[in-house]
């Protein structure tokens, strides 16, 4: 179960709950990987590049699910299960937000203009 003060959000793919969580390690190797920045990739997944969202995302995995996704083209699947990218990308965006706001009060649902975006989220009314 994701606890939102350390950062983590839960997500539920084809009946499975996967824990999200920005560590730094993982980070540090999805860099490597690339030959790109955490930045960088942030901006392109912005601009749709699917396989910066790929990364991204099997970045934000490895924390709690590593054994399970230890390839990004694993994770792709996953992606495809949840309903592509655009399904993704609001939630790689909500993980990041999360581990940006100090008091990890950012919601769950959190939408902006992108997976970078720091614009707050209206409640519907």
């Amino acid at each position: 179960m994701a606890n939102p003060e350390r950062g983590e959000l839960d997500i539920e793919v084809a009946g499975t709950t996967y824990t999200l969580k920005f560590s730094m390690n993982a980070a540090a190797t999805l860099q490597g990987r690339h030959k790109r920045s955490l930045g960088q990739m942030l901006r392109e997944g912005d601009d749709l590049d699917v396989v910066a969202i790929r990364g991204i995302l099997w970045c934000l995995l490895q924390k709690h699910h590593a054994a399970a996704f230890k390839t990004e083209e694993q994770v792709g699947d996953l992606i495809d299960a949840a309903g592509g990218f655009k399904a993704i990308i609001d939630t790689i965006g909500a993980v990041f937000a999360l581990n940006a706001d100090p008091n990890g009060t950012a919601p769950a649902t959190a939408t902006g203009t992108g997976m970078t975006s720091t614009s707050a989220l209206v409640e519907s009314v």
